[in-house]
Protein backbone atom coordinates (compact mmCIF):
# COMPACT_ATOMS: atom_id res chain seq x y z
CA UNK A 1 0.00 0.00 0.00
CA UNK A 2 2.85 2.47 0.93
CA UNK A 3 4.07 2.64 -2.88
CA UNK A 4 1.24 2.82 -4.76
CA UNK A 5 1.57 6.76 -4.86
CA UNK A 6 4.88 5.14 -7.21
CA UNK A 7 3.14 2.58 -9.26
CA UNK A 8 0.00 3.43 -9.58
CA UNK A 9 -0.12 7.21 -9.35
CA UNK A 10 0.15 10.76 -7.79
CA UNK A 11 -3.70 10.87 -7.46
CA UNK A 12 -7.10 9.83 -9.14
CA UNK A 13 -6.13 12.37 -11.60
CA UNK A 14 -2.51 11.87 -12.23
CA UNK A 15 -1.81 8.26 -12.97
CA UNK A 16 1.18 6.29 -13.70
CA UNK A 17 1.08 6.06 -17.61
CA UNK A 18 3.71 2.81 -17.28
CA UNK A 19 1.39 1.38 -15.18
CA UNK A 20 -1.56 1.80 -17.25
CA UNK A 21 0.04 0.21 -20.12
CA UNK A 22 1.35 -3.00 -18.19
CA UNK A 23 -2.36 -3.23 -17.22
CA UNK A 24 -3.80 -2.73 -20.85
CA UNK A 25 -0.88 -5.25 -22.18
CA UNK A 26 -2.19 -7.97 -19.89
CA UNK A 27 -5.71 -7.16 -20.10
CA UNK A 28 -5.42 -7.52 -23.59
CA UNK A 29 -3.80 -11.27 -23.37
CA UNK A 30 -6.14 -12.18 -20.69
CA UNK A 31 -9.24 -10.13 -20.27
CA UNK A 32 -8.54 -8.63 -17.08
CA UNK A 33 -5.82 -8.50 -14.45
CA UNK A 34 -6.39 -8.62 -10.52
CA UNK A 35 -3.79 -6.11 -8.40
CA UNK A 36 -3.84 -6.69 -4.53
CA UNK A 37 -2.88 -3.34 -2.49
CA UNK A 38 -1.61 -3.83 0.87
CA UNK A 39 1.28 -5.48 2.25
CA UNK A 40 3.36 -4.92 5.54
CA UNK A 41 1.51 -0.98 5.18
CA UNK A 42 -1.72 -2.00 5.37
CA UNK A 43 -1.66 -3.05 9.16
CA UNK A 44 -1.71 0.44 10.50
CA UNK A 45 -2.80 2.57 7.06
CA UNK A 46 -5.49 5.29 8.09
CA UNK A 47 -8.10 6.43 6.03
CA UNK A 48 -7.94 10.39 6.69
CA UNK A 49 -10.54 13.21 5.11
CA UNK A 50 -9.80 14.77 1.81
CA UNK A 51 -7.30 17.51 2.24
CA UNK A 52 -5.71 16.15 4.96
CA UNK A 53 -2.52 15.35 3.18
CA UNK A 54 -0.80 18.10 1.28
CA UNK A 55 -0.05 18.84 -2.00
CA UNK A 56 -2.81 16.82 -3.76
CA UNK A 57 -1.20 13.42 -2.58
CA UNK A 58 -2.86 10.45 -1.33
CA UNK A 59 -0.89 9.16 1.28
CA UNK A 60 1.72 10.49 3.37
CA UNK A 61 4.18 8.32 5.76
CA UNK A 62 5.62 9.13 9.13
CA UNK A 63 8.70 8.07 8.96
CA UNK A 64 9.27 8.44 12.22
CA UNK A 65 7.16 5.74 13.18
CA UNK A 66 8.57 2.79 11.23
CA UNK A 67 8.53 -0.16 13.43
CA UNK A 68 9.71 -4.31 13.62
CA UNK A 69 12.55 -5.52 11.32
CA UNK A 70 10.61 -4.36 8.29
CA UNK A 71 11.02 -0.56 9.12
CA UNK A 72 7.16 -0.36 7.63
CA UNK A 73 6.27 3.42 8.07
CA UNK A 74 2.29 3.80 9.38
CA UNK A 75 0.67 5.91 6.40
CA UNK A 76 -2.57 8.01 6.12
CA UNK A 77 -3.97 7.57 2.97
CA UNK A 78 -7.51 9.61 1.86
CA UNK A 79 -10.19 8.21 -0.36
CA UNK A 80 -8.56 9.88 -3.44
CA UNK A 81 -6.42 6.57 -3.40
CA UNK A 82 -9.35 3.76 -3.86
CA UNK A 83 -10.83 6.80 -6.30
CA UNK A 84 -7.51 6.23 -8.20
CA UNK A 85 -8.32 2.58 -8.62
CA UNK A 86 -11.62 2.84 -9.25
CA UNK A 87 -9.93 5.11 -12.50
CA UNK A 88 -7.67 2.96 -13.73
CA UNK A 89 -10.54 0.07 -13.14
CA UNK A 90 -12.79 1.91 -15.74
CA UNK A 91 -9.73 2.46 -18.06
CA UNK A 92 -8.39 -0.91 -18.19
CA UNK A 93 -10.48 -3.26 -16.66
CA UNK A 94 -8.30 -4.14 -13.57
CA UNK A 95 -10.02 -5.73 -9.89
CA UNK A 96 -8.45 -4.85 -6.96
CA UNK A 97 -8.16 -6.88 -3.55
CA UNK A 98 -7.59 -4.61 -0.72
CA UNK A 99 -6.14 -5.23 2.55
CA UNK A 100 -7.10 -3.25 5.55
CA UNK A 101 -6.06 -2.32 9.04
CA UNK A 102 -5.09 -4.82 11.34
CA UNK A 103 -2.16 -3.87 14.21
CA UNK A 104 -4.32 -2.81 16.51
CA UNK A 105 -3.01 -2.56 20.01
CA UNK A 106 -3.14 -6.13 20.81
CA UNK A 107 -5.17 -4.50 24.03
CA UNK A 108 -7.66 -2.53 22.17
CA UNK A 109 -10.37 -2.90 20.09
CA UNK A 110 -12.50 -1.50 17.59
CA UNK A 111 -10.32 -2.33 14.55
CA UNK A 112 -10.58 0.13 12.27
CA UNK A 113 -12.96 -0.58 9.56
CA UNK A 114 -13.12 2.71 7.66
CA UNK A 115 -11.98 1.73 4.64
CA UNK A 116 -14.58 -1.15 4.54
CA UNK A 117 -17.27 1.05 3.33
CA UNK A 118 -15.47 3.77 1.85
CA UNK A 119 -14.02 0.71 -0.42
CA UNK A 120 -17.39 -0.92 -1.57
CA UNK A 121 -18.49 2.60 -2.20
CA UNK A 122 -15.94 3.82 -4.49
CA UNK A 123 -14.53 0.69 -5.87
CA UNK A 124 -17.96 -0.90 -6.30
CA UNK A 125 -17.83 -4.26 -8.86
CA UNK A 126 -13.89 -3.58 -9.23
CA UNK A 127 -13.40 -4.53 -5.64
CA UNK A 128 -12.75 -8.44 -5.03
CA UNK A 129 -12.20 -8.77 -1.63
CA UNK A 130 -10.96 -7.48 1.11
CA UNK A 131 -7.80 -9.11 3.02
CA UNK A 132 -7.59 -8.74 6.60
CA UNK A 133 -4.31 -9.45 8.13
CA UNK A 134 -1.03 -9.59 7.16
CA UNK A 135 1.69 -12.18 7.99
CA UNK A 136 0.02 -12.83 11.26
CA UNK A 137 2.69 -15.35 11.85
CA UNK A 138 5.33 -12.74 12.13
CA UNK A 139 3.44 -10.08 13.89
CA UNK A 140 5.16 -11.75 17.44
CA UNK A 141 8.68 -11.07 15.52
CA UNK A 142 7.97 -7.57 14.42
CA UNK A 143 6.91 -6.79 18.23
CA UNK A 144 3.34 -6.17 16.82
CA UNK A 145 1.82 -9.08 19.55
CA UNK A 146 3.14 -10.74 22.54
CA UNK A 147 6.09 -12.91 21.69
CA UNK A 148 3.61 -16.09 23.10
CA UNK A 149 0.79 -14.69 20.25
CA UNK A 150 -0.09 -17.90 17.82
CA UNK A 151 -2.48 -19.02 15.69
CA UNK A 152 -5.14 -19.98 18.76
CA UNK A 153 -5.14 -15.69 19.49
CA UNK A 154 -5.42 -14.72 15.96
CA UNK A 155 -8.29 -16.94 15.53
CA UNK A 156 -9.78 -14.71 18.67
CA UNK A 157 -8.99 -11.63 16.58
CA UNK A 158 -10.97 -12.93 13.66
CA UNK A 159 -13.73 -13.51 15.88
CA UNK A 160 -13.90 -10.13 17.17
CA UNK A 161 -13.37 -8.39 13.85
CA UNK A 162 -16.36 -10.72 12.25
CA UNK A 163 -18.31 -9.53 15.51
CA UNK A 164 -17.45 -5.95 14.70
CA UNK A 165 -18.32 -6.13 11.02
CA UNK A 166 -21.30 -8.07 12.01
CA UNK A 167 -22.21 -5.24 14.33
CA UNK A 168 -21.19 -2.32 12.22
CA UNK A 169 -23.09 -3.59 9.19
CA UNK A 170 -20.63 -2.05 6.76
CA UNK A 171 -18.88 -4.62 5.09
CA UNK A 172 -20.03 -5.12 1.56
CA UNK A 173 -22.50 -2.68 1.09
CA UNK A 174 -23.40 -1.02 -2.50
CA UNK A 175 -23.43 -4.49 -4.12
CA UNK A 176 -19.88 -5.11 -4.16
CA UNK A 177 -19.20 -8.45 -4.88
CA UNK A 178 -16.48 -8.60 -2.62
CA UNK A 179 -15.68 -11.02 -0.07
CA UNK A 180 -13.53 -10.89 2.85
CA UNK A 181 -10.41 -13.04 3.95
CA UNK A 182 -8.02 -13.68 5.80
CA UNK A 183 -4.10 -15.50 5.62
CA UNK A 184 -3.75 -18.96 6.45
CA UNK A 185 -1.72 -19.78 9.36
CA UNK A 186 -0.73 -23.20 8.46
CA UNK A 187 2.54 -24.21 8.60
CA UNK A 188 3.16 -26.77 5.94
CA UNK A 189 3.78 -29.49 8.70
Amino acid sequence: MSVTNQVLGKNSTLLQVPFLNLMANIVQRAGSVMVRVGGNSQESAHLVAMGEILNGRVLSKNLTGVTGTTQTPPLDFTPDLLYMMRNISELVNVHWFLGIPWWVEFTTTPFDLAIVPAATSILGPYLLGLQAGNEPDMYNLHGHRPATYGPYDYGGEISDFLTQVGDFRCLFKGGAGARGFFPSLGDGG
